[in-house]
Protein backbone atom coordinates (compact mmCIF):
# COMPACT_ATOMS: atom_id res chain seq x y z
CA UNK A 1 0.00 0.00 0.00
CA UNK A 2 1.25 3.30 -1.31
CA UNK A 3 0.83 5.99 1.76
CA UNK A 4 1.85 9.84 1.70
CA UNK A 5 3.03 10.83 5.25
CA UNK A 6 4.55 13.67 6.81
CA UNK A 7 8.59 13.31 7.16
CA UNK A 8 9.93 12.26 10.73
CA UNK A 9 13.33 12.79 12.10
CA UNK A 10 13.88 9.18 11.71
CA UNK A 11 13.49 9.47 7.99
CA UNK A 12 17.00 11.06 7.20
CA UNK A 13 18.30 7.60 6.15
CA UNK A 14 16.22 7.07 3.93
CA UNK A 15 15.92 10.32 2.57
CA UNK A 16 19.40 10.11 1.84
CA UNK A 17 18.80 6.72 -0.64
CA UNK A 18 16.10 8.78 -2.58
CA UNK A 19 18.59 11.65 -3.23
CA UNK A 20 21.22 9.07 -4.56
CA UNK A 21 22.29 7.39 -7.71
CA UNK A 22 20.38 8.61 -10.95
CA UNK A 23 18.02 10.62 -9.21
CA UNK A 24 20.38 12.62 -8.23
CA UNK A 25 22.24 12.82 -11.49
CA UNK A 26 18.41 14.13 -12.96
CA UNK A 27 18.51 17.04 -10.01
CA UNK A 28 21.56 18.25 -11.03
CA UNK A 29 23.42 17.65 -8.30
CA UNK A 30 25.78 15.25 -6.16
CA UNK A 31 24.67 12.80 -4.13
CA UNK A 32 22.94 13.82 -0.87
CA UNK A 33 25.23 13.50 2.27
CA UNK A 34 24.34 12.26 5.98
CA UNK A 35 24.53 15.68 7.29
CA UNK A 36 22.17 16.93 3.93
CA UNK A 37 19.66 14.91 4.91
CA UNK A 38 19.22 15.13 8.50
CA UNK A 39 18.87 19.29 7.78
CA UNK A 40 16.55 18.70 4.90
CA UNK A 41 14.22 16.98 6.88
CA UNK A 42 14.69 19.59 9.87
CA UNK A 43 13.54 22.31 7.70
CA UNK A 44 10.97 20.34 6.52
CA UNK A 45 9.61 18.96 9.72
CA UNK A 46 10.05 23.20 10.88
CA UNK A 47 8.53 25.01 7.68
CA UNK A 48 4.70 25.87 8.79
CA UNK A 49 1.99 24.46 6.43
CA UNK A 50 0.62 27.77 6.12
CA UNK A 51 4.10 28.55 4.17
CA UNK A 52 1.94 27.17 1.12
CA UNK A 53 4.21 23.60 0.09
CA UNK A 54 3.63 20.38 1.43
CA UNK A 55 6.17 18.20 1.57
CA UNK A 56 5.39 14.06 2.43
CA UNK A 57 7.42 11.29 2.16
CA UNK A 58 6.13 8.46 -0.17
CA UNK A 59 5.41 5.28 2.18
CA UNK A 60 5.33 1.48 1.01
CA UNK A 61 4.59 -0.77 4.02
CA UNK A 62 6.75 1.22 6.10
CA UNK A 63 9.57 1.60 3.99
CA UNK A 64 9.71 5.26 2.65
CA UNK A 65 10.70 5.15 -1.51
CA UNK A 66 10.27 8.70 -1.89
CA UNK A 67 8.93 12.44 -1.76
CA UNK A 68 6.20 14.54 -3.19
CA UNK A 69 5.52 18.10 -3.48
CA UNK A 70 2.35 20.31 -3.86
CA UNK A 71 3.38 24.42 -4.02
CA UNK A 72 0.79 26.34 -3.82
CA UNK A 73 0.18 29.37 -6.21
CA UNK A 74 -1.96 32.28 -6.86
CA UNK A 75 -5.86 31.61 -8.02
CA UNK A 76 -5.89 28.16 -6.97
CA UNK A 77 -3.48 26.69 -9.29
CA UNK A 78 -0.66 24.22 -7.73
CA UNK A 79 2.20 22.75 -8.45
CA UNK A 80 3.19 18.51 -8.15
CA UNK A 81 6.48 17.09 -8.12
CA UNK A 82 8.48 13.98 -6.91
CA UNK A 83 11.58 11.80 -7.17
CA UNK A 84 11.36 8.28 -6.31
CA UNK A 85 14.64 5.97 -4.78
CA UNK A 86 16.02 4.27 -8.08
CA UNK A 87 15.15 0.98 -6.85
CA UNK A 88 11.60 1.35 -6.91
CA UNK A 89 11.75 2.85 -10.27
CA UNK A 90 8.84 0.75 -12.61
CA UNK A 91 6.60 -0.85 -9.68
CA UNK A 92 3.99 1.63 -10.12
CA UNK A 93 4.63 3.41 -6.65
CA UNK A 94 5.35 6.91 -8.61
CA UNK A 95 1.42 6.71 -10.62
CA UNK A 96 -0.15 6.31 -7.00
CA UNK A 97 1.90 8.57 -5.19
CA UNK A 98 0.81 11.35 -7.53
CA UNK A 99 -2.77 10.10 -7.37
CA UNK A 100 -2.81 10.45 -3.72
CA UNK A 101 -1.38 14.07 -4.33
CA UNK A 102 -3.58 15.30 -6.60
CA UNK A 103 -6.92 13.93 -4.34
CA UNK A 104 -5.08 15.59 -1.72
CA UNK A 105 -4.57 19.04 -3.79
CA UNK A 106 -8.19 19.08 -5.07
CA UNK A 107 -9.97 17.93 -1.79
CA UNK A 108 -8.27 18.67 1.38
CA UNK A 109 -7.00 21.98 0.09
CA UNK A 110 -9.32 22.80 -2.12
CA UNK A 111 -6.96 24.01 -5.20
CA UNK A 112 -8.69 24.17 -8.76
CA UNK A 113 -5.43 23.57 -11.05
CA UNK A 114 -2.43 21.41 -11.30
CA UNK A 115 0.50 21.67 -13.06
CA UNK A 116 3.83 19.84 -13.31
CA UNK A 117 6.49 19.06 -15.91
CA UNK A 118 9.45 16.69 -16.63
CA UNK A 119 12.49 16.41 -19.09
CA UNK A 120 12.31 15.50 -22.27
CA UNK A 121 14.84 13.11 -21.85
CA UNK A 122 12.52 10.94 -19.32
CA UNK A 123 9.53 10.26 -21.00
CA UNK A 124 8.29 7.78 -18.62
CA UNK A 125 7.20 10.37 -16.23
CA UNK A 126 5.25 11.60 -18.96
CA UNK A 127 3.51 8.39 -18.27
CA UNK A 128 3.23 8.53 -14.75
CA UNK A 129 1.57 12.17 -14.69
CA UNK A 130 -0.78 10.71 -17.92
CA UNK A 131 -1.76 7.94 -15.72
CA UNK A 132 -2.51 10.01 -12.71
CA UNK A 133 -5.04 12.56 -14.86
CA UNK A 134 -2.45 15.22 -16.31
CA UNK A 135 -2.39 16.48 -20.34
CA UNK A 136 0.42 17.52 -21.94
CA UNK A 137 0.38 21.68 -22.25
CA UNK A 138 3.40 22.17 -23.97
CA UNK A 139 6.97 23.00 -23.89
CA UNK A 140 8.57 25.49 -21.05
CA UNK A 141 11.98 26.58 -20.80
CA UNK A 142 13.03 23.23 -22.19
CA UNK A 143 10.67 21.27 -19.91
CA UNK A 144 7.18 19.24 -21.00
CA UNK A 145 4.66 21.16 -19.20
CA UNK A 146 1.38 19.36 -18.21
CA UNK A 147 -1.98 20.37 -16.18
CA UNK A 148 -4.78 18.85 -14.60
CA UNK A 149 -7.96 21.30 -13.87
CA UNK A 150 -10.57 20.36 -11.34
CA UNK A 151 -13.96 20.34 -13.03
CA UNK A 152 -17.11 19.92 -10.21
CA UNK A 153 -19.30 17.19 -10.47
CA UNK A 154 -19.58 13.52 -10.63
CA UNK A 155 -17.50 11.55 -13.10
CA UNK A 156 -18.36 7.98 -13.00
CA UNK A 157 -16.27 6.91 -15.76
CA UNK A 158 -13.14 7.44 -14.30
CA UNK A 159 -10.70 4.86 -14.54
CA UNK A 160 -8.94 4.90 -11.27
CA UNK A 161 -12.31 6.74 -9.30
CA UNK A 162 -10.05 9.02 -7.69
CA UNK A 163 -12.55 11.79 -7.98
CA UNK A 164 -14.16 14.12 -11.27
CA UNK A 165 -10.57 15.59 -12.39
CA UNK A 166 -9.38 13.49 -15.55
CA UNK A 167 -7.86 15.43 -18.85
CA UNK A 168 -9.44 14.36 -22.10
CA UNK A 169 -11.40 16.50 -23.86
CA UNK A 170 -10.05 17.71 -27.13
CA UNK A 171 -8.62 21.00 -27.40
CA UNK A 172 -11.84 22.60 -28.86
CA UNK A 173 -13.33 21.91 -26.20
CA UNK A 174 -11.73 24.45 -23.61
CA UNK A 175 -14.09 27.06 -24.07
CA UNK A 176 -17.24 24.39 -22.76
CA UNK A 177 -16.35 22.06 -20.55
CA UNK A 178 -19.51 19.77 -19.48
CA UNK A 179 -19.75 19.80 -15.74
CA UNK A 180 -17.78 16.46 -14.04
CA UNK A 181 -16.05 15.99 -17.34
CA UNK A 182 -12.15 16.23 -17.63
CA UNK A 183 -10.94 19.35 -19.22
CA UNK A 184 -7.22 20.31 -20.31
CA UNK A 185 -5.05 23.64 -20.12
CA UNK A 186 -3.46 23.90 -23.14
CA UNK A 187 -1.43 27.59 -21.76
CA UNK A 188 2.10 26.89 -20.14
CA UNK A 189 2.46 28.04 -16.24
CA UNK A 190 4.16 31.55 -16.96
CA UNK A 191 5.82 31.32 -13.45
CA UNK A 192 7.17 28.25 -13.84
CA UNK A 193 7.86 25.98 -10.60
CA UNK A 194 8.97 28.25 -8.50
CA UNK A 195 10.26 25.92 -5.93
CA UNK A 196 13.14 26.82 -3.69
CA UNK A 197 16.12 25.04 -5.35
CA UNK A 198 17.83 24.00 -1.59
CA UNK A 199 19.74 20.49 -1.22
CA UNK A 200 16.85 18.25 -2.05
CA UNK A 201 13.99 20.76 -1.75
CA UNK A 202 13.91 21.66 -5.69
CA UNK A 203 12.29 18.42 -7.06
CA UNK A 204 11.68 18.19 -10.56
CA UNK A 205 9.30 15.95 -12.02
CA UNK A 206 10.99 13.48 -13.82
CA UNK A 207 13.05 11.71 -11.52
CA UNK A 208 11.53 8.24 -12.02
CA UNK A 209 10.99 5.60 -14.98
CA UNK A 210 7.47 3.87 -14.72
Amino acid sequence: MTVLRPLSAADASAVRRVYSGAAATFLGRSAMTAQEAEEYVARVRERPVAAGQHILGVDVAGDLVGIVKLGHRPDGHGRVSYVLREDRWGQGYATRAVEELVTFAFTTEGLHSLGAKHHPDNPASGRVLAKAGFARAGMLNGMIEYRLLYATGACPAHPREAGPWVSGLPAERLDDPAPGLPVRLGVPDAQGDGLPHQPGAGLLVGLVQE
